[in-house]
C-alpha cells in the first residue's frame, strides 16, 4: 500500500497518516456529529442476531427477526459486543472510521490513476475528490451504522485498488506481484460478498473488467480469471461458510430463505424473494435513470433525498461519447485529438478500468434492484471519474478547472441528505427496562405485527423465549413447520405467555391474530415498555379463558 502514495519518504509517511489516520478520524467524528442511528434494520435484526448467535438462542426463538433473522449476523457481532461493553458513542466512532476508509480507498485509487506532477497539487485535488465523495447521501446516511453498505464498500474499493495495482505490474511485465494483488482483491471482494451478498454486482463488474484487461494474453486470462475466482470463493467461505451449513443443516438450503424456488425447503414457500420496488417501470428509463432518480428520490430509495451527482455525471458521459465521435469521424486526421497519458492528468489505461468497471456495475445494478443504497460504491466514486471524463473531453486546462468548480458548488448548493433515523447519543444504545418481567419465569413472548421490535430481546431474562407468527416471512400463507412449531409450543406451555407489538401499527387486529394460533386466551395487563427510542411497545400477558 505504501507503493502506492508516494516513493519519497517523508511524504509516503505524511500522505500515510492522512490516507489511514486524519481522513478516517474526520468520518468517526462527523459520525459522533450526526448522532445515534437507530434504523429500522438494527432494530429489527442487526442487534437481535448477533445476540441470538451469541447466545445460541437459533433453537429457542422462532423468526422473532421475521424474514431477516436468518441473515448472516458475522457482520453484527463487532457492533453488539461494542455496545454491551462501552457507551453508545463507542460504536459511532468506531465504525465511522472504519466506513472512513472508503475515502482512504477513493484517495489512493485517485493516486493511483492521477498523473499529475506537482506533488501539493496533486494532494489538493485529492483531498477536494475525498470531500465531495464524503458527502455523497447513501453513504453519509449509512455512516457509523450497521447496514453495512458502508461496510462492504470498503472490500469493494480496496479490491479495485488492488486490481489497478495488478493492472500496473502486469503492464511492467511482473506477473507474479500482478496475481498475488490479484488473489487479495478476489479474497477481499468474497469476503465482502461472505458479508452482504448484494455487492455480488461489483465481484461480476470486477471480473469483467479483469478478464477485458487480460484479453490480449490467453494463458493470463485464464489464470487471472481462476485466481480471482477461487480466492473469491475461499473469502466468501470465510465469511459465510459457517452460516450456509448452519442454515443448510435447519431448513436444506444455504441461503434460507433466499433462493427456495431452487432448494424446496418445507420451511418457507418455493417462490422466489424479489427486490423490485425500485425497478424502473417502463423499458425507457433504464435509459434516463439518473435524471429519474435525481428528480425524484421515491423511485430508488425509502427516504427523500437530492443529489445530482449522478446526472452531471450522465450528462458527461453523453457529451464524451458524441464529441468523441465527432473527433474520430469528421475532423481530418492532422486535428485528431488522441487520448495518452502525455496530454491527459489521468492514466489511461487504469482510467479505463475503473471507468468500465463503474459501467458494469452500474447496469447490474439499474437491472437486478435499482435499490440506490446497494450503489454506494459507485456513488463514491463518482467525483473522480466525472474528474476522468472531463480531463478526456476538453484540453483547455482553465474550462476544464471552471467546469469542475461548477460542478462541485452545484452539488454542494442542490444537496440535500437524509437519515434513517438519529438520535442523541445515550450511555447505553438500547435501553430497555424489564425490571417487572420475572427473571426465573419461563415464559413465551409473542411478537405481533411487522414492526422491528426484536431489539429488545437482549434486555429481558435469558429464559423468555420469543416466537413470531406474523411478519414479512409469510407464515400464515403456506402453513409452515415454523409456524406449526410456535403454535405447538404455546399449547404446550404452562407458564405465562406475553403479546407483544407496537402500538403505532394500526393495521393489528390482537383478537384475529390468537384465532389464528388457536389461542383461547384474554387480553390482560398491558404496560408501554419503558425504552429509549421513539416507539410505541406494548406488552400484555394472557390468561386462559374460563
Amino acid at each position: 500500500m505504501i507503493r502506492v502514495l508516494e516513493k519519497r519518504k517523508p511524504s509516503t509517511f505524511i500522505l500515510f497518516s492522512l490516507v489511514f489516520f486524519a481522513i478516517p478520524v474526520s468520518f468517526g467524528l462527523l459520525s459522533l456529529y450526526l448522532g445515534k442511528d437507530i434504523n429500522w434494520d438494527l432494530k429489527n435484526y442487526h442487534y437481535y442476531n448477533a445476540y441470538a448467535f451469541l447466545e445460541n438462542r437459533l433453537d429457542f426463538d422462532i423468526a422473532p427477526a421475521q424474514l431477516q433473522t436468518f441473515i448472516n449476523p458475522i457482520a453484527d457481532i463487532p457492533f453488539y459486543l461494542i455496545t454491551k461493553s462501552f457507551p453508545s458513542w463507542v460504536a459511532g466512532f468506531i465504525f465511522g472510521f472504519i466506513h472512513g476508509l472508503n475515502l482512504s480507498a477513493v484517495f489512493l485509487i485517485f493516486w493511483k490513476l492521477s498523473n499529475q506532477d506537482q506533488i501539493w497539487k496533486k494532494k489538493l485535488l485529492g483531498i477536494c475528490i475525498v470531500i465531495t465523495s464524503g458527502i455523497a447521501p447513501g453513504f453519509i446516511s449509512e455512516l457509523g451504522n450497521t447496514m453495512h453498505d458502508n461496510l462492504t464498500s470498503v472490500f469493494v474499493l480496496s479490491a479495485i485498488l488492488l486490481l489497478l495495482i495488478a493492472i500496473e505490474n502486469f503492464e511492467k511485465m511482473e506477473f507474479s506481484s500482478g496475481f498475488v494483488q490479484v488473489s487479495l482483491a478476489g479474497l477481499i471482494m468474497g469476503i465482502g460478498v461472505g458479508i452482504k451478498p448484494s455487492i455480488t454486482i461489483f465481484a461480476i463488474g470486477s471480473t469483467c473488467v479483469l478478464m477485458l484487461f487480460l484479453l490480449s494474453h490467453r494463458i493470463k486470462l485464464l489464470i487471472g480469471f481462476i485466481t480471482y475466482g477461487f480466492t473469491g470463493i475461499i473469502g466468501g467461505v470465510t465469511s459465510a461458510g459457517f452460516w450456509w451449513w448452519e442454515l443448510w443443516t435447519r431448513f436444506q438450503n444455504p441461503f434460507f430463505p433466499f433462493y427456495n424456488h431452487i432448494f424446496k425447503s418445507s420451511y418457507f414457500t418455493s417462490s422466489q424473494i424479489t427486490w423490485s420496488k425500485f425497478l424502473p417501470r417502463e423499458f425507457w428509463e433504464y435509459f434516463a435513470w439518473p435524471f429519474i432518480f435525481t428528480l425524484d428520490s421515491y423511485r430508488t430509495n425509502q427516504l427523500q433525498f437530492f443529489d445530482i451527482r449522478f446526472t452531471l455525471l450522465y450528462v458527461l458521459c453523453i457529451a464524451w461519447l458524441i464529441i468523441s465521435a465527432f473527433r474520430k469521424f469528421y475532423l481530418a486526421d492532422q486535428n485528431k485529438v488522441s487520448i495518452s497519458d502525455d496530454i491527459n492528468r489521468f492514466e489511461v489505461r487504469k482510467g479505463n478500468f475503473l471507468l468500465i468497471f463503474f459501467l458494469v456495475s452500474y447496469i447490474l445494478w439499474i437491472i437486478t434492484s435499482a435499490t440506490y443504497r446497494f450503489m454506494i460504491p459507485l456513488e463514491l466514486l463518482t467525483p473522480l471519474c466525472f474528474l476522468i471524463i472531463i480531463d478526456r473531453l476538453l484540453l483547455n486546462k482553465k474550462i476544464k478547472t471552471i467546469l469542475v468548480i461548477g460542478a462541485t458548488i452545484l452539488t454542494f448548493i442542490l444537496y440535500k441528505p437524509f437519515n434513517w433515523v438519529r438520535l442523541n447519543w445515550s450511555d447505553s444504545y438500547f435501553m430497555v427496562d424489564t425490571s417487572q418481567f420475572n427473571a426465573s419465569d419461563e415464559a413465551i413472548v409473542v411478537m405481533f405485527g411487522k414492526s422491528p421490535t426484536s431489539y429488545i430481546i437482549p434486555a429481558f431474562p435469558p429464559n423468555y423465549r420469543f416466537v413470531r407468527p406474523e411478519g414479512n416471512l409469510g407464515m400464515q400463507q403456506n402453513n409452515s413447520p415454523l409456524l406449526i412449531g410456535i403454535k405447538n409450543l404455546l399449547s404446550q406451555h404452562k407458564g405465562n405467555i406475553y403479546l407483544l407489538y407496537n402500538k403505532d401499527e394500526t393495521n393489528i387486529d390482537l383478537e384475529q391474530s390468537l384465532d389464528n394460533l388457536e389461542l383461547k386466551a384474554s387480553i390482560e395487563n398491558c404496560f408501554i415498555l419503558n425504552i429509549n427510542t421513539p416507539d410505541t411497545l406494548e406488552i400484555c400477558r394472557l390468561t386462559p379463558r374460563k
